[in-house]
Formats: structure tokens, C-alpha cells, sequence
């Protein structure tokens, strides 16, 4: 078999490579196979940045647990000191400190009939 005689034993002779380099790749079944590799090597790109994109999101998402468990600890230390501030004990202590003292009856609560708010009313006018 001569060569001139079957040209794609000739081609195939080359190799693959020397044959998209050469541009001769371009013309027959080889052009299928050079889609088919093209196709696949944008899936393969996709799936590396796919894949680094989860792995950020990921490093985000740690970052942001770790935040958030910052805050909830401030959060619970700001309300116990808080609940503590307001206790009975802890208010007269500080206004003791601000001179006051407790006092020794509860409050009364002062009523008022309709005819004592009338005579308030006369007193205003």
C-alpha cells in the first residue's frame, strides 16, 4: 500500500496532535473528535470553578458560625450582667451610694372620688 494511494492512513501516520496543529484536523471525523475534547474540556473548567466557588462559600460560611458564636457569648455575658444590675440588692447598693435610702413602707396609692377631681378642675380654672 502506498501512502498517495489512502490518504487518511497517511493522516493517521501524523498523529493527532501534529494534525490540529497542522490545521488538517479541522476537515473530517476528526473535527467530531476535536468538539467532543472541547466539549469536555469546558465541563472539566466548569467543574473547577464550581468547585472552588463551593469551597469559598464554605470558608464564608465557617467564618460567619465563628461570628455568630462570638456574639452570642457577648450576648449572654451583657444579659446576666444586666439581670443582675436590676436585682433588689444591687439597686439599693448603688443608691447608697448616691445617698438614698430605702423606704421603711411601701407606697399608698391615693384615690380620688368624682367629687374631689371637680374641685380640682374649679381650682384650675
Amino acid at each position: 500500500m502506498n501512502t498517495k494511494e489512502n490518504p487518511s492512513k497517511s493522516r493517521r501516520k501524523h498523529g493527532f496532535f501534529k494534525q490540529v496543529l497542522s490545521g488538517s484536523a479541522l476537515t473530517g471525523h476528526e473535527q467530531a473528535v476535536l468538539r467532543l475534547i472541547s466539549f469536555l474540556a469546558m465541563l472539566g473548567i466548569i467543574y473547577i470553578a464550581n468547585t472552588y466557588w463551593g469551597i469559598e462559600t464554605l470558608r464564608k460560611i465557617n467564618a460567619l458560625k465563628k461570628e455568630q458564636k462570638g456574639y452570642a457569648y457577648e450576648y449572654t455575658s451583657a444579659r446576666s450582667a444586666w439581670s443582675d444590675s436590676t436585682k433588689q440588692s444591687k439597686l439599693l447598693r448603688r443608691a447608697q451610694a448616691l445617698g438614698l435610702i430605702e423606704a421603711p413602707e411601701p407606697p399608698i396609692k391615693i384615690t380620688l372620688s368624682q367629687e374631689d377631681l371637680k374641685k380640682l378642675k374649679s381650682y384650675r380654672k
